[in-house]
């Protein structure tokens, strides 16, 4: 099986509905509102990761945002909807290791329930009370944090309180 990786302006409709119909596995919203999400929180410039036969088998999305500290823009990724097929979850490792490569030296966040945060510790996720999501609601979920050790913001990402929109 091949990880397909594409951005947002290069899917089609067909994987955008596929997208969503793996999405609705997880997240009981109809398919309307599922849509109304995609396009009112994707950016053209995210990157969609999944594995697909007829339908979409893993999925995740890399949101590329960035914020503001002292009149510096910094980027960041936050690693979005993990979706994965209890079929195909044997998979999840491989996966996460080719998305998370494509980060680079920026830093990632994420949230995740008690249930998968062995999963994101494995791959130098942190759980963080440093940072604050000013537009989601994260109270049932560990905010984790990765931030590459050549990532030029090391310190300030480890060393100060930020608030940031995902």
């Amino acid at each position: 099986m091949k990880i397909i990786k594409k951005k947002t302006n290069q899917l089609s409709k067909n994987e955008i509905n596929k997208i969503i119909k793996i999405k609705m596995k997880f997240w009981k919203y109809s398919f309307q509102n599922h849509h109304k999400w995609f396009n009112n929180k994707i950016k053209s410039n995210d990157i969609h990761f999944f594995i697909v036969t007829n339908s979409i088998k893993i999925y995740c999305c890399l949101r590329l945002r960035s914020f503001n500290y002292k009149k510096k823009k910094i980027n960041f990724y936050y690693l979005d909807t993990l979706c994965s097929l209890k079929s195909h979850r044997y998979l999840v490792i491989n996966f996460l290791s080719f998305v998370l490569k494509s980060t680079r030296n920026i830093f990632t966040i994420t949230l995740c329930s008690k249930e998968h945060l062995f999963l994101y510790e494995f791959f130098g996720f942190k759980k963080t009370k440093n940072i604050k999501i000013l537009n989601h609601n994260i109270k049932k979920y560990y905010f984790l944090l990765n931030i590459p050790k050549n990532n030029v913001n090391r310190k300030i990402l480890s060393k100060n309180k930020i608030e940031l929109k995902i």
